[in-house]
């Protein structure tokens, strides 16, 4: 029930699953599957589609608003604005410089707004300040206080609620605004903020905007009236869009219907095709309760997202030279499918463009190929006398692109072989350097010339073919099994290790991954969802942080590639972000958000499970990319979520084990010397996760039962009453409950890896082995399945992890996909039963000696 399951993840053939061998069949049997699924995440649905034989009803996502401005943030905004008063003195306004400078010392923005020293700005004349004021600063709290926030959880068939009395409060106006998206901004600014009075624009504490949308939304007042009312002038362009704002109103109250459409598909009903994604992304998304669709990956990039992929490829480029001084030489790039069908190929552009290879389209708008660019076209140009740039050579690897999308595999793949054929003019052809280091590798490990030649220009990887999951998270969360992050970048390259394209698809070799990422200097991962960040749920650490994380120690050097997202959640503000701003800005407007928080307390259990999700996340940051993340972030975690008497209040009301493990996770954060607090600060932590402990018990999440290293830490600095005696009895019981239970990890059956043989690899190789992997390789609100958040399931051994072969989670037994349907057995329902009992029984026992050897 809901996005996620687990059926459709289990290991199995692609398409065209085999009711006798594949487990996802084998465990639907003849049960219809009708499957309410959130309309965001498209990419995942297609998925229960066609591996888990899915009718999809979607639903809304929490209503997304902007996020706005609290606390020394809004008093930041404010003397901005004050700053710009054309009335005040030359000693008041220096009065308000001092005040903006000691704001952001206070609120730790230097790096957010990328300055070295911020007593620097002092140094400053009036006109080099006023343009830092207006260029950087401005714009970054524009950033924070515009970006889309969730409030709370959705309910199936609830709309956003409205307020009669509190324009702020009201839910819908709120959402149908984000929905306007930035143009409907950009044309009030243009009727009622002119420029000579507003020199920055609508200020960031104003509130007639939203009382416009409220009054034509939610107080039913003619949208002429209504702007007439705000602001004693009307303007053609603003009704029209408020206009379409009631057309988005009415298309939000429609979602009503979303568990009729459920009951009326459990009566053999028919439920009407829709389009996906957010509602803020894409409108169409709205009415939901219908049975969403993905795109056709033949018609992307388009010529329209080819220049955006252009555009953002160049702003790497150049800020990449601003640093450095030089070109990058590899680029690596991370891709979700969920986000291809959100941005409609822009990566793939920025992928070719690097390269110096564009797509080539027929008469219909489909791609048919792609074709090289003269290298003299290329931009950015830094040296007039040579026109042009280096060919980058890039890294391509891929969570859900390779069931949903191989063509685009393919079009990487061949674009990467024609740039690597191309002789260098002006500059060197870094793809070609590459190609020829990774050949030589290759030969001297005994490949015959042929397969060195193929596999030297393979660029494209993912997880092995039929499974899913890449086990980054699960080994990071289990923080008690490592003391180093060298254990997780092995789960990585293990798991990362199968190179696709057009002469080999999904063939195994961990070491062609390493030689890829050498030489990579930096990385780009997409984002274009205004629900999904960098800190809700644990993919975007585990494949991105996992890229960098394992190149970084294939490198050997301890540096981590230059980090960017590339970032399309507002499709007419497409921009290429550096990984540190963007993580703070997912920060500063979610997390330590008071509307963000109030939002998840109204949502109570679920609410504070998705904080102490945020928290492991963080953590998952620190580990794969630790400069990322410094000591002042999780201070602020800290004095936000554990060391406010209200909030402490709260998570006792509802979600103790969250708070339980919030607390620990921070604690193992100080363990593995991630963060330096005070002892004060240490002392207080232990001591809210003992009482917590004592209190309600342990609640055995990843990183608290069966980990010694964390008990022997915290009981030596603080001892509370009971806490040794629960935290025992829970281990105890843990392990007795699981043995009773149907959990098995035994791997007991395996028809091999599929390995690239030295002088006997043939075309399109597609061997595949069966490894028991259950995750998602998307995006995901709800991080909990498997060895997640208050879980009695142990964290698997980081070894095994890593082992292809390993199975884990609630699958009965590792069985070959591949085996051929005699035709003549057939298995009936109690056969499966009684075959299921034996198995589990079975793994129930091993499980019970590995934890107990744990």
């Amino acid at each position: 029930m809901g996005t996620h399951g687990t059926h459709e993840w289990l290991p199995g053939s692609t398409y065209g699953m085999n009711r006798t061998s594949d487990w996802s069949p084998l465990l639907l049997q003849d049960i219809p599957n009708i499957y309410p699924y959130i309309v965001a995440n498209v990419g995942e649905g297609i998925t229960a589609e066609y591996r888990g034989n899915a009718l999809i009803i979607d639903h809304l996502t929490p209503t997304l608003e902007r996020s706005g401005l609290y606390g020394g943030l809004l008093n930041l905004s404010i003397d901005v604005q004050q700053y710009y008063d054309p009335s005040i003195t030359s000693q008041t306004r220096a009065g308000y410089r001092q005040a903006i400078i000691d704001e952001i010392t206070t609120l730790n923005l230097s790096v957010d707004l990328g300055i070295e020293n911020v007593t620097a700005l002092r140094d400053y004349n009036e006109e080099e300040f006023g343009n830092f004021v207006k260029n950087v600063l401005h714009e970054y709290l524009e950033d924070i206080g515009n970006e889309n926030i969730p409030y709370g959880m959705h309910i199936l068939s609830h709309v956003p609620s409205t307020n009669m009395t509190d324009p702020e409060k009201d839910e819908l106006s709120g959402m149908v605004r984000s929905m306007l998206g930035g143009s409907f901004e950009d044309n009030t600014t243009a009727a009622f903020y002119p420029e000579s009075v507003y020199p920055l624009g609508i200020p960031l504490n104003d509130t007639k905007v939203t009382r416009l949308i409220w009054e034509v939304v939610t107080n039913n007042t003619n949208v002429s009236s209504a702007q007439l009312a705000v602001y004693g002038e009307t303007n053609r362009t603003v009704t029209l869009d408020l206009e379409q704002g009631l057309d988005y109103k009415d298309r939000l109250l429609d979602c009503d219907v979303e568990i009729d459409k459920i009951i009326s598909a459990l009566k053999g009903g028919f439920i009407s095709p829709g389009s996906g994604l957010d509602p803020i992304m894409n409108p169409d998304a709205v009415p939901t309760g219908r049975n969403y669709y993905s795109i056709n990956s033949k018609l992307y990039p388009s010529k329209a997202t080819w220049e955006v992929g252009k555009s953002l490829a160049i702003q790497l480029l150049e800020d990449y030279y601003k640093e450095h001084g030089e070109y990058p030489e590899k680029i690596s790039f991370s891709r979700f499918g969920v986000e291809f069908i959100g941005d409609h190929g822009t990566l793939e552009a920025e992928v070719l463009y690097m390269l110096g290879v564009q797509p080539v389209w027929d008469e219909y708008g489909y791609v048919t190929g792609v074709e090289a660019i003269p290298e003299k076209e290329l931009l950015p140009n830094y040296d007039t006398s040579k026109p042009g740039r280096p060919r980058i050579d890039v890294v391509y690897t891929t969570a859900g692109m390779r069931d949903a999308f191989p063509d685009k595999i393919k079009m990487v793949d061949s674009a990467v072989k024609l740039a690597s054929s191309l002789p260098g003019v002006n500059y060197p052809n870094y793809v070609n350097q590459s190609s020829l280091t990774i050949y030589d590798s290759l030969v001297a490990a005994g490949y015959d010339n042929e397969t060195a030649t193929k596999l030297s220009t393979m660029r494209c990887f993912a997880v092995m073919d039929g499974t899913y999951d890449i086990g980054v998270s699960d080994a990071v969360s289990a923080s008690g099994t490592w003391e180093n992050e060298e254990a997780i970048a092995n789960v990585y390259l293990d798991k990362m290790g199968y190179a696709y394209g057009e002469d080999f698809w999904g063939i195994q070799s961990r070491e062609l991954l390493e030689g890829n990422l050498k030489n990579v200097e930096a990385s780009v991962h997409s984002a274009s969802s205004n629900l999904y960040d960098s800190l809700d749920n644990d993919d975007f650490f585990q494949y991105f942080g996992g890229l960098n994380l394992a190149t970084r120690h294939v490198k050997g050097d301890g540096t981590t590639p230059e980090m960017y997202v590339s970032d399309t959640s507002d499709p007419e503000g497409a921009q290429m972000i550096g990984m540190q701003k963007y993580l703070s800005k997912d920060l500063r407007s979610r997390y330590f958000n008071d509307k963000w928080i109030e939002g998840m307390q109204s949502s109570g259990y679920s609410g504070g499970s998705m904080m102490s999700d945020f928290v492991n996340n963080l953590f998952g940051w620190e580990v794969s990319a630790p400069d990322l993340v410094d000591d002042t972030v999780w201070q602020e975690v800290y004095e936000t979520y554990a060391n406010d008497p209200s909030m402490r209040e709260w998570f006792k009301q509802n979600n103790p084990d969250a708070y339980q493990s919030l607390t620990a996770r921070m604690l193992e954060a100080v363990r593995h010397d991630y963060w330096t607090p005070s002892e004060d600060v240490i002392e207080s932590l232990a001591t809210e996760y003992e009482q917590s402990v004592a209190e309600n018990g342990a609640s055995c999440c990843h990183h608290t039962c069966g980990n010694p290293l964390l008990h022997e830490f915290v009981s030596g600095t603080v001892s509370v009453p009971g806490y040794s005696e629960q935290m025992e009895a829970a281990t105890k019981a843990e392990t007795l409950e699981t043995t009773e239970e149907i959990w098995s990890s035994s791997s007991s059956h395996s028809t091999g890896n599929a390995v690239v043989s030295k002088g006997s690899v043939s075309s399109n190789q597609t061997s595949k082995a069966t490894s028991g992997e259950s995750a998602s390789n998307q995006t995901s609100q709800d991080s909990d399945a498997g060895y997640g958040t208050d879980s009695s399931e142990a964290a698997p051994d980081i070894q095994k992890s890593a082992d292809s072969n390993y199975v884990e989670g609630y699958e009965m037994e590792n069985s070959s996909t591949e085996k051929a349907d005699t035709g003549d057995v057939s298995f009936s329902g109690s056969d499966i039963f009684g075959i299921l009992f034996v198995v589990v029984a079975v793994g129930g026992i091993y499980l019970g000696f590995y934890k107990k050897k744990m």
